[in-house]
């Protein structure tokens, strides 16, 4: 017999796991441009509803749409935009993990 009421239970501290980062995807607009004009593009997109933003943290300064969970989240957005205009045949998603 314990001395616990029956209605509560033992709560049983996780172990500390080593949590890897998910993978994030972003869909790329466009890539390797000055940054004014990225910059000023990035102004263009985001008056017109699309939430670009500016990333120089890799080799080549890109315009991009951040923050999807999944490849397919990505892949919806590309398709999207590319029925919109042709303006956007070039986007290409990127997997940062």
């Amino acid at each position: 017999e314990t001395n616990a009421p029956s209605d509560e239970t033992a709560t049983v501290e996780p172990q500390a796991e080593e949590v890897k980062p998910q993978p994030t995807y972003s869909v790329v607009l466009c890539c390797g441009v000055p940054l004014q004009n990225a910059e000023s593009y990035c102004q263009n997109l985001n008056e017109r509803g699309i939430k670009a933003v500016v990333d120089n943290s890799g080799k080549f300064l890109r315009v991009l749409i951040p923050g999807f969970t999944s490849k397919e989240d990505a892949l919806t957005e590309v398709r999207s935009l590319r029925s919109i205009s042709k303006e956007f045949s070039n986007a290409w998603i990127m997997e940062k993990k």
